[in-house]
C-alpha cells in the first residue's frame, strides 16, 4: 500500500482556523466599506445642503447635524466671527433643543475660551478631558455637561472667519488623526458655503439699494417735469384767478347783491379759491424738497400748526389733547416743510371729525436700532381709513374728499423722507386715525 509521505518543511493547515479567519478578515473588510460608504454620503448630504441653498442659517445647522454624525459627536457648534465688535456669535448647533438659546451667545475673540483660542492660533485645540482643564468652570463646558472638547477654525484664503466646536458629553476622549482630518474637510465646506451666502448676500443688497437708487432718480425725473408743469400752470390759471378775485370784489362793492345773485357769486368766490388751493398744493408737491436743517424743537411748531387748523377749518367742538414732552431735545429740521406737514396731518384730522371730536398729540423720544428718534403721534376720533384705500393714501393726486386735491398727505411723506424719517399710520373704524411720524435725533451720518 503505498503512502505519500509528507514534506517536514509543509505548513500544517487546519482547515477550520483558515475558515474562520478568513470570514473575520472578510467582515472587517465589509464594515470597513460600509463606514467609508456613510462618511461618504454623510460628506455628499454636507454639499448638497450647501450647494442647494443660500440660507446661511439652514447651511450651518445642516452642516453640524452631519458634522456630529461624521466624528460621532455629541453635539456641534459653529461660530461666525463679527469684525464689527471681534466677538464669535452663535450661527449653528446640531441640537435643536440648544439651537435657539446658542443663536445668542456672544464670546469675546480676545477671551480665554476654546473657541477664541484656536481662532488666535488658527488650529485645532482638542481637550480629551474637560475636568483636568481650565475650562472645566466655563458657563457652556456646564451647562451642555461636556466631558471632551474640541475647536477647528473656520478659514477663507487664510483669513479666520469662525470657529467650529465638537464635544462629547458622555466621556472624556481622545481627538484622533481620522477625526481631525474629516473636521477639517467638512470645516473647509463650511467655510467656503459662508463665504458664498455672504456674497449672495452682498450682491442681493447691492441689487435692492440700486434699484432703490434707480426709482429715485426715475421719481426726481417725475417731480422735475411736474415742477416745470406746475409752474406752467400758476403762471396761466393764477393771472385769470387774479382777475376773477378782482371782479368779485368790485361787483360785491358795487352791486351789493342779494338773494340768488349773492348766492352765485359766494359760489363763484369759493370755486376760484379751491382752484388757487389746488395750484398752491400742486406747486408745494413740485418744489424741490432738499430741506435746510437746523436745531429746532418740535413743541412751538406743533402749537402752531394746530392753532392754524383750527382757526381754518371751521370744525368746532373739537377737544385738543396734548401730551409734549417739554424736556424733548431739539431735533434737525426745516422749519418751514414740517410745519405746513404738521398742519396737513392736524387739519386731515380735524376734517376727520366734522361733528367735533378728540386731536390727540404726542411727542416722545425713542430708542431703535441703536439711536434715539423723536415720535411724534397725531390722531383723531373719525371713521378711518377703509382698507382698500390703505395702499394709496400717500399716492399724489388720491383722495376720498368731494374737494380734496389728493396732494396733502404726499407731501408729508416727501417731507418726512427728506429729514430722514418715517411715516405710517393705524386706523379702524372704532378708534379713528393715528399718524406716527418718526425723526431721527442729532446729528446726521450718511
Amino acid at each position: 500500500m503505498n503512502r505519500t509521505r509528507r514534506n517536514p518543511n509543509d505548513p500544517v493547515l487546519d482547515s477550520g482556523t483558515t475558515e474562520v479567519e478568513g470570514t473575520i478578515e472578510k467582515d472587517e473588510r465589509v464594515r470597513e466599506a460600509t463606514r467609508r460608504a456613510d462618511e461618504l454620503k454623510m460628506l455628499l448630504d454636507v454639499g448638497r445642503a450647501i450647494t442647494g441653498s443660500l440660507d446661511l442659517e439652514q447651511i450651518l445647522d445642516v452642516s453640524a447635524g452631519v458634522l456630529s454624525e461624521l466624528v460621532d459627536a455629541s453635539n456641534s457648534f459653529i461660530l461666525l466671527l463679527d469684525d464689527e465688535t471681534q466677538e464669535l456669535r452663535g450661527a449653528g448647533c446640531s441640537n435643536p433643543v440648544w439651537r435657539d438659546g446658542f443663536r445668542s451667545v456672544r464670546i469675546p475673540l480676545a477671551g480665554n475660551t476654546l473657541a477664541a483660542k484656536a481662532m488666535r492660533s488658527r488650529r485645532p485645540i482638542g481637550i480629551e478631558d474637560v475636568s483636568t482643564s481650565e475650562h472645566a468652570n466655563g458657563v457652556r463646558t456646564k451647562l451642555f455637561q461636556e466631558k471632551s472638547l474640541l475647536a477647528m477654525p473656520l478659514v477663507v484664503r487664510d483669513e479666520p472667519i469662525g470657529c467650529i466646536v465638537v464635544d462629547d458629553v458622555r466621556k472624556p476622549r481622545a481627538w484622533g488623526a481620522a477625526e481631525l482630518e474629516r473636521i477639517h474637510l467638512i470645516s473647509h465646506k463650511i467655510a467656503v458655503a459662508i463665504a458664498n451666502a455672504r456674497l449672495y448676500e452682498d450682491l442681493r443688497k447691492s441689487y435692492a439699494q440700486l434699484n432703490r437708487t434707480q426709482e429715485e432718480l426715475v421719481k426726481r425725473e417725475r417731480l422735475a417735469a411736474l415742477g416745470e408743469m406746475a409752474a406752467v400752470v400758476a403762471h396761466e390759471v393764477r393771472n385769470p384767478l387774479g382777475v376773477i378775485f378782482n371782479s368779485l370784489g368790485s361787483l360785491n362793492r358795487l352791486l351789493h347783491p342779494e338773494g340768488d345773485a349773492k348766492m352765485l357769486l359766494e359760489i363763484v368766490g369759493e370755486e376760484a379759491e379751491r382752484l388757487d388751493r389746488i395750484v398752491r398744493d400742486l406747486l408745494e408737491f413740485a418744489r424741490p424738497n432738499d430741506p435746510s436743517l437746523q436745531p429746532e424743537s418740535i413743541v412751538p411748531l406743533v402749537h402752531d400748526a394746530i392753532s392754524t387748523a383750527t382757526n381754518t377749518s371751521g370744525v368746532t367742538s373739537i377737544h385738543v389733547d396734548l401730551d409734549l414732552d417739554p424736556s424733548l431735545p431739539p431735533v434737525m429740521l426745516d422749519e418751514r416743510m414740517m410745519r405746513r406737514a404738521l398742519l396737513n396731518l392736524i387739519l386731515n384730522a380735524l376734517q376727520a371729525m366734522p361733528k367735533g371730536g378728540s386731536l390727540r398729540v404726542r411727542a416722545s423720544d425713542e430708542l431703535r436700532e441703536g439711536r434715539r428718534w423723536m415720535l411724534l403721534e397725531i390722531g383723531d376720533d373719525g371713521s378711518g381709513i377703509p382698507a382698500e384705500f390703505a395702499q394709496r393714501i400717500f399716492q399724489p393726486f388720491f383722495t376720498t374728499k368731494a374737494t380734496g386735491t389728493g396732494l396733502g398727505l404726499a407731501v408729508v411723506k416727501r417731507v418726512v423722507e427728506a429729514h430722514r424719517g418715517r411715516i405710517t399710520f393705524e386706523s379702524g373704524a372704532a378708534e379713528g386715525t393715528t399718524f406716527s411720524i418718526l425723526l431721527p435725533m442729532g446729528e446726521w451720518k450718511e
